[in-house]
């Protein structure tokens, strides 16, 4: 009900706003109320419906030489092509704006210009680079004492997630919590809370990832904040996949489709697709998930995303695991590893889960010999990440947020020597189904 009245809210809104330019003569009036028709639009995905208005936004800001609308309009169609995935028309308004911006010596505009090119970076998972605009951003927050600095703090905490820096990410929710307290900012608040329940919840912390994600999700809810609802939705559907509660696993992933289905954003819905089937997957219910991994698969073809295809393809060959169809699911996971050529569409943690598949396959069709090489790949690639990255993020995350003054509690994050936690691991995957993780949340501008 809460999704269904946001659309039909924002839409209303949109209709409203219509009506009223139609009584409106004065240019600088009606270009105030369509800069809000084209920002409510941007949030329903009715961009073909509404080029129009940004057409004459653009012709009068330009005819009244009023260059903040015109970046202002910028900004808001870089967000819609970065949502249709349109990389090179998202670049190319993001330099019209910050071409502007530049000239007008605007500092809180040039900060904004970053802000996006870390969206439109992170996005499309160039994370190094949406971080260094970001750094970019902040730099300039810094020396001019924004209050925007707090939402290049949330944006900085999702970039560290995404490169698996869990305590830095941690770091950054934090200051942004803060600055949130200082400017009393309900929506930068639940956007910290639930980066700080995403480090958790990737760090194997799932009942602490509930709690702040309930806690998140409670501010977003009442205040009808879009971006943390989805982003909050999607963390506790995961969360609650990862527990075996598959009702609430999937409660919350169908809010967050309703939600994604609005937005326009085929890549997040593809994310939340994946995570349904997920969740089917994990309840046993193997006809429900077959069906989603389907509809998953459709928007990755039309996409023509490499992870998204191989996700699904690991997820795939354990149903034909498990249902004894080994032939099968050899074919499928060997075509995830042999059509793979770019590593960033088959990640390290996706290549350990099509080992210990590999292993699976052939011990059950009794080739024992193969079946134990592929357990060794598996062991050896998994201890590698460890070392690499989850036993140190975890150590460190533990120490610096419990140290941190405004959080009294304690948290049970313990580093785990690496034999337990492959040990763990390798349980973990005798019923292994990956979620989406395609993206880890959504940023704004």
């Amino acid at each position: 009900m809460l999704i269904t009245c946001f659309s039909n809210g924002q839409q209303a809104k949109v209709d409203s706003l219509k009506v009223v330019l139609e009584t409106v003569h004065n240019k600088s009036d009606r270009l105030e109320i369509l800069k809000e028709i084209c920002k409510k639009a941007s949030e329903i995905n009715i961009l073909e419906k509404t080029h129009v208005y940004y057409d004459e936004l653009f012709s009068i800001a330009q005819e009244i030489d009023d260059e903040e609308t015109m970046a202002f309009g910028y900004h808001l169609l870089l967000r819609e092509y970065e949502k249709k995935r349109d990389s090179i028309k998202a670049l190319e308004y993001f330099h019209k704006a910050h071409k502007i911006n530049l000239k007008r010596k605007d500092s809180l505009g040039i900060v904004k210009d970053y802000n996006a090119l870390g969206g439109i970076y992170n996005k499309f998972q160039q994370y190094k680079k949406a971080e260094e605009a970001y750094l970019k951003a902040l730099d300039i927050c810094k020396n001019n004492n924004f209050d925007y600095i707090g939402k290049v703090y949330i944006n900085l905490g999702i970039v560290k997630q995404n490169q698996r820096d869990y305590s830095r990410s941690t770091e950054y929710a934090l200051l942004a919590r803060e600055n949130a307290f200082d400017i009393k900012n309900k929506e930068q608040e639940s956007s910290s809370l639930g980066i700080i329940a995403g480090n958790y919840m990737w760090t194997d912390n799932d009942k602490k990832a509930e709690e702040y994600y309930l806690k998140a999700l409670d501010i977003s809810e009442k205040e009808d904040y879009f971006l943390p609802n989805l982003n909050n939705y999607r963390g506790l559907a995961t969360t609650y996949s990862r527990l075996g509660a598959s009702e609430k696993a999937l409660e919350y992933n169908f809010k967050a489709l309703d939600l994604v289905e609005n937005y326009g954003d085929k890549l997040y819905k593809l994310d939340i697709l994946l995570n349904i089937a997920t969740a089917y997957n994990r309840a046993g219910s193997i006809k429900e998930s077959y069906t989603y991994y389907d509809k998953a698969l459709e928007i990755a073809n039309e996409l023509d995303s490499n992870v998204g295809k191989n996700v699904i393809r690991i997820n795939v060959t354990l149903l034909k695991v498990n249902e004894g169809k080994y032939q099968e699911a050899e074919k499928i996971i060997l075509k995830a590893l042999n059509d793979t050529i770019d590593r960033n569409a088959l990640p390290e943690t996706h290549e350990r889960s099509a080992y210990i598949l590999l292993s699976m396959i052939y011990e059950g069709k009794k080739d024992y010999k193969r079946s134990l090489l592929y357990h060794k790949k598996y062991f050896s690639l998994a201890y590698d990440i460890l070392s690499k990255s989850q036993l140190k993020n975890v150590a460190e995350f533990d120490t610096k947020y419990q140290t941190e003054k405004k959080e009294k509690e304690n948290l049970t994050l313990k580093q785990q020597n690496a034999e337990q936690a492959l040990l763990m691991e390798k349980a973990k995957n005798q019923k292994m189904v990956i979620g989406g993780g395609l993206l880890i949340s959504l940023v704004g501008l």
